[in-house]
């Protein structure tokens, strides 16, 4: 036999018809085709091919005969390149226009899930997809999960027995891919193609060396999501028509009580306006590669403090390794929101069609993130100040900030100027590199003043941590500050502290400071610093520190009045002053000068806790965990984000309709919200639920005595909620390493939690009546600033009083010493004292329904928030 006939050539079907093609390549080509046909979709267009390097036109003909499609994965696109979890998303018309109001109305969804099942077919999708989202499924998870349940349930069940047909099921991705030139930034991307950047002569990109080079990032509407959210959570009360400036005389109690928010309230005048707050930061995904995921996030500031943070919106995501252009990663948020500020979208508030308006007011970012944001030169050059010109000089190899009484403060104008010349000469001028895209086309956004002070970084990692390095690092043993010998002492003290639930991390040693998180240096520097630092870090420098607690104190209250926001701009000079004096030049760090700036951002925008970053990296956190495996991950983040938002939509909706089902809302609170499951609870009102079973007791004379001879008898309690904050009474020892017993009520009294309950009279009209009795605590105020709370010392536990639960306004701290007991008073402030995921789908109240305290008492067992 000759067997060079039949030799066969490396594709040799490229040069000779009669050469059957393999069916691998035929299936690689159809995928190809389908990404190029369906750019519209972002995992299509972001599809890698490694394959053969050939033209994939229409010159090549394919015999029919030798290839028969059998096999719907070839299509779907459900298993690419980039994963398990990198799934595209079909374009299926009966799906893809479907409105939440149709799941909940449409009498497919109604139905059973079989023959006489109490559950219906909405309720088990998206009691599945949940599970998927919450526990992060893969596809072959989700397909072995599904042909399990097919085994369990009845031949006539209605649930879908693929992944395939189950994804259909549930509401569709809407995510863009944008790419953008490596050299100029600019997009080069029209009607769904990549074109030529005119900025140089290079070869036209492909979309694949784009992704290659994280030259792209997914976008997601931020109309859509601002519609979902509104429409679907009920907080479409909450966006008001705009009466103009609301500025509360001389208190600043949150962002609207702000000079930028009353200009924009001026601007705004007579309009549903919804103001935004943006963020974006690097968030390590892998310790062993330098790639970050980098999300553009955003939060309402209409909303309530406590539910801002709960419903984020997320524009953008981008992720490679290094850092990202910002102009190019905000390209596509800023050309939305110009057309949005202009023509706004429309949204149904109370069955009526609203039009609202959007703007940027401000943004909020740690200082490696805020330079390439406003396009300015990093902290540690020169000029590197987002609000003043002070340069900077050299010490010791590095960038120091030193003090300057007078300071040129920047403004909106004249860094449009530097950032004309800068454009002109190529060099950056006073620290400005060029224009930034938000002030280039938000031009109602202020670059300088809208960039917000961040407390979390530049205050609690920053300058907290600093000053504890300098303390206790061996290298500084010879000089005065040094209080490493004494480490053991300050951990002995910090033992014996037992903060409330409120706080997320019990004290943790100093030893193991390099993993403390941020929360932990806050809790340092406000709380436990003044208590565990007096008599052991020399006195000049103690004094020196309790001017820059107690001025973060007085910045962090829930309101503040304009002379305690004088006395906290005072003491912060006077603390950065001295700090040169006290620590040295080399030690006057880009944090310590930021300090400088806090008070004026306090005027500008409300307390540090409205601006911290603290939600933002919370949702950060949220984020990153939105994946399986190493590849796209910003794919599969942007798509599981959308999921989780819309299923958290989904159940809102469901819960307010009549297609409420009490095991669904257990279920869903238990898979993806914050909430543990507890015992009986007793629910008086809507703020105030008493956990356990209670006990009935005969009120005793001085129980009777405070409560003026109300009643005799009393249901007691060992622990309680009240607006969603737990309390106990100071016998209950169950969680030895935490205390909630010492409380403030409106009066100012401190008082600590001897008993509370429910009371019980004789009185038809108010049978039971919820009851805290407590006793009167008479303190020494021992706080930097007068008539502050941040340090007490119990010197009386008095009488016996009775208040009403719903009376509490704040918790203290709980601070033992062989010199006595010591208090300091924390603020309830929701998401700033508490971490809050957004995950959590519905609020208890939501969870449950409005209860009219009518006095009678309504048991059930219930799902209470950590």
């Amino acid at each position: 036999m000759n067997r060079g006939l039949n030799k066969r050539y490396y594709k040799g079907y490229l040069v000779n018809k009669n050469v059957r093609i393999p069916k691998s390549t035929i299936s690689r080509w159809n995928k190809a085709r389908q990404v190029e046909s369906n750019e519209s979709t972002a995992s299509e267009e972001m599809e890698i091919h490694e394959g053969d390097d050939i033209n994939l036109d229409n010159n090549i003909e394919m015999q029919d005969n030798e290839y028969n499609v059998e096999n719907d994965e070839l299509f779907s696109g459900l298993h690419s390149n980039y994963g398990t979890e990198n799934q595209t998303e079909e374009n299926d018309d009966e799906t893809s226009e479907f409105e939440f109001n149709d799941y909940v109305n449409n009498e497919k969804w109604k139905s059973p899930l079989y023959n006489g099942s109490s559950v219906n077919l909405l309720h088990a999708i998206i009691m599945l997809a949940t599970f998927v989202a919450r526990y992060s499924l893969t596809n072959d998870g989700l397909q072995n999960l599904l042909n399990i349940l097919g085994l369990l349930l009845p031949k006539d069940s209605q649930l879908p027995p693929t992944t395939f047909l189950f994804k259909k099921c549930l509401p569709k991705s809407n995510i863009e891919t944008k790419y953008f030139c490596p050299s100029c930034h600019e997009p080069i991307m029209e009607d769904n193609k990549v074109f030529k950047c005119p900025c140089s002569g290079v070869e036209e990109h492909t979309k694949s060396d784009l992704v290659l080079n994280g030259c792209f990032y997914l976008y997601m509407s931020v109309a859509e999501q601002l519609k979902c959210i509104l429409e679907s959570f009920g907080l479409g009360n909450h966006i008001k028509c705009i009466e103009g400036k609301k500025k509360n005389g001389n208190v600043i109690s949150d962002v609207y009580d702000g000079l930028m928010y009353a200009q924009y309230s001026e601007r705004r005048k007579g309009q549903f306006g919804i103001s935004l707050m943006g963020s974006t930061d690097g968030v390590v995904s892998f310790k062993t590669t330098n790639t970050a995921l980098w999300p553009v996030q955003f939060i309402i500031l209409e909303l309530p403090p406590s539910e801002r943070k709960k419903f984020p919106v997320v524009s953008s995501l981008w992720f490679a390794k290094g850092k990202p252009n910002c102009n190019a990663l905000l390209r596509g948020f800023c050309e939305e929101i110009k057309k949005l500020s202009i023509s706004g979208f429309q949204w149904k508030r109370n069955n009526e069609i609203v039009t609202s308006p959007v703007e940027l007011l401000g943004f909020c970012c740690d200082a490696v993130a805020r330079a390439p944001v406003q396009n300015f030169v990093q902290f540690n050059g020169f000029f590197g100040c987002s609000w003043c010109e002070n340069s900077g000089t050299r010490v010791d190899n590095k960038t120091v900030y030193n003090y300057e009484e007078f300071s040129v403060l920047r403004d909106k104008k004249s860094v449009e100027e530097c950032a004309k010349r800068a454009n002109e000469c190529q060099y950056p001028v006073k620290g400005v590199k060029g224009y930034s895209v938000l002030s280039l086309f938000l031009t109602l956004f202020d670059i300088i003043l809208g960039i917000v002070f961040d407390s979390m970084h530049c205050v609690d990692l920053g300058v907290m941590k600093q000053l504890a390095t300098l303390w206790f690092d061996p290298k500084n043993c010879d000089q005065p500050w040094y209080m490493g010998l004494l480490l053991k002492d300050i951990n002995i003290k910090l033992s014996n502290i037992f903060p409330p639930s409120n706080v997320s991390r019990l004290p943790g040693s100093l030893s193991l400071r390099s993993s403390w998180k941020s929360s932990e240096w806050r809790n340092l520097l406000l709380y436990y610093g003044p208590f565990i630092f007096k008599g052991i870090l020399p006195e000049p420098f103690y004094n020196h520190f309790l001017l820059f607690s107690s001025s973060i104190y007085l910045l962090n209250q829930k309101s503040i009045t304009l002379d305690e926001l004088d006395i906290a701009k005072k003491n912060l000079e006077l603390f950065v002053k001295d700090f040169e004096h006290l620590y040295g030049i080399s030690n006057m760090s880009f944090n310590v000068h930021q300090l400088l700036h806090a008070c004026d951002c306090v005027k500008n925008w409300g307390p540090l806790w409205v601006t911290s970053a603290y939600g933002f990296e919370n949702t950060n956190g949220v984020l990153v965990d939105m994946f399986n495996g190493t590849q796209c991950m910003s794919l599969q983040i942007a798509q599981n984000f959308q999921k989780f938002m819309k299923l958290k939509a989904l159940t809102a909706m469901i819960n307010n309709s009549n297609v409420k089902n009490t095991y669904f809302d257990d279920i869903q609170q238990k898979m993806i919200g914050t909430s543990v499951t507890t015992k009986k609870v007793v629910k008086q009102g809507n703020n105030i639920v008493f956990i356990g079973n209670g006990k009935q007791q005969i009120l005793s004379p001085e129980q009777k005595f405070a409560c003026n001879n109300y009643g005799n008898q009393y249901i007691s309690f060992n622990r309680m909620l009240v607006r969603n904050c737990v309390y106990t009474v100071s016998t209950y020892k169950k969680d030895a390493k935490r205390s909630n017993c010492f409380v403030m009520d409106s009066e100012g009294r401190i008082v600590k939690i001897m008993s509370f309950g429910i009371l019980q009279s004789c009185n038809e009209n108010q049978r039971n009546v919820p009851r805290m009795f407590g006793a009167l605590v008479e303190c020494d105020n021992l706080s930097a600033i007068p008539n502050k709370n941040q340090l007490l010392r119990i010197t009386h536990i008095g009488n016996l009083i009775s208040i009403h639960p719903a009376n509490i306004i704040s918790k203290f701290i709980i601070l033992n010493s062989q010199s006595g007991v010591f208090l300091s008073e924390l603020w309830i402030l929701g998401w700033f004292s508490v971490k809050q995921k957004f995950l959590c789908l519905v609020s208890l109240e939501v969870l449950r329904g409005d209860y009219e305290c009518d006095g009678s008492l309504v048991e059930q067992d219930i799902f209470i928030r950590s």
